[in-house]
């Protein structure tokens, strides 16, 4: 009896040693393997401040084009948010970093207000560069950045997207025609250059910079009455068409069921509950009022389609700078669902209008509009794969 228990602990310690020794081996092997893969993706060196970024996609395939892009203004979140559908992880230091597989392309994405040429080594192959130059300062850092990346041997293959003047004034840009590594430059705003192989239009799209929500209107908000007939909320400009706007809304009450508020100065921060009422606005408006600033193209277009509510936009082009005559090409070219006027004279017409449209009418319009973004922002996400796909080498 003693013999058979003697060879059961036996036969059990060396089963437990076996087990041990098999489970460190297989263990080993699976570290060896992720340390292996890792190091064919290893994300590029750069500066500390940026280097809290979330895990990379496990499961890349091996021919995949591997793309970086990096961001210094609120465009760039409004690409990875809005239009490839990405999801971010924000760093200590704010800075905002992803991932996303989309059409066979591996996109990685690094964002912050406070990145700087020469500030981190980029040892990338292909990249993006999305940059502000709305201003000279601003036009003077992002020529900067250009200059950097086209004298870095490991960058190959260079895009750029540029927040130009709101006055298409973007004489630096426009002249690096068939420069080094660059492939495509896609600009905001109707500037007066035909598309062609190197230069495309891109939308402005919705501040992200001040918070604008990047999820989808819920269809529940679409199906309801709503309480305004339309909105404008905003800064008024002395002598502008916004004045002209108030003036013709005012003039023997048209405003009527509109919601409205108005600003003589403007503003550059908002706060969370600003937001907030600002989105619910939207939501419960069938109109929203688009009259133009110093470009006819407005954060309060994409806005206005994002929340189901139709955008009244002033037909005209901007008539300061280099701006090209044919205004919202994007709009036009997409067949964009919007309401255009020539004069704000011909907006109490349009009221009246709307408040004989059935609920039904309004539901189906809202539901359409949002499907329509919805695909134009697909579209646009389908034409930068497109670039890159056949320009990249």
């Amino acid at each position: 009896m003693m013999k058979v228990r003697f060879m059961l602990v036996s036969i059990t310690v060396l089963i437990t040693i076996y087990y041990h020794a098999w489970f460190r081996a297989i263990t080993n092997t699976a570290k060896h393997r992720n340390m292996k893969y890792k190091s064919e993706v290893q994300f590029p060196n750069v500066k500390e401040s940026i280097l809290h970024t979330p895990a990379r996609v496990s499961s890349v395939p091996r021919a995949s084009t591997v793309v970086r892009i990096l961001s210094t203004t609120g465009l760039g979140e409004y690409l990875w948010l809005h239009i490839l559908g990405g999801r971010l992880s924000t760093a200590p230091d704010g800075s905002t970093h992803g991932e996303v597989y989309y059409s066979d392309i591996y996109f990685q994405f690094d964002h912050s207000y406070n990145l700087y040429p020469n500030s981190f080594t980029i040892t990338t192959r292909n990249l993006i560069l999305v940059l502000n130059a709305r201003d000279e300062v601003k036009s003077e850092v992002a020529s900067r950045w250009v200059d950097v990346v086209l004298n870095n041997p490991a960058v190959e293959n260079l895009i750029l997207i540029i927040l130009g003047k709101e006055s298409c004034e973007n004489t630096w840009i426009t002249s690096m025609t068939n420069t080094g590594s660059i492939r495509a430059m896609f600009m905001v705003y109707d500037i007066s250059l035909d598309e062609n192989k190197l230069f495309h239009q891109w939308p402005l799209g919705v501040a992200t910079y001040r918070g604008f929500p990047s999820d989808e209107i819920k269809t529940a908000l679409l199906q309801t009455a709503r309480n305004y007939t339309c909105n404008f909320l905003g800064t008024v400009y002395k002598n502008s068409t916004r004045e002209y706007l108030f003036e013709v809304l005012l003039k023997e009450d048209h405003s009527g069921n509109c919601y409205l508020k108005a600003r003589y100065q403007w503003q550059p921060n908002e706060n969370d509950q600003s937001m907030q009422n600002y989105v619910s606005i939207l939501q419960n408006s069938d109109l929203t009022l688009c009259p133009a600033g110093l470009n006819v193209e407005s954060y309060r277009i994409y806005e206005a389609l994002a929340m189901g509510s139709i955008p009244v936009v002033e037909d005209r082009s901007t008539m300061i700078g280099q701006c090209s005559n044919q205004s919202l090409r994007l709009f036009r070219d997409h067949v964009a669902p919007i309401l255009y006027v020539k004069d704000w004279n011909e907006l109490p017409t349009i009221l009246a209008n709307e408040k004989a449209l059935t609920l039904q009418y309004k539901v189906e319009r809202r539901l359409s509009l949002v499907k329509w973004y919805r695909q134009f922002r697909n579209n646009v996400a389908q034409k930068l794969v497109s670039v890159i796909t056949s320009s990249f080498t």
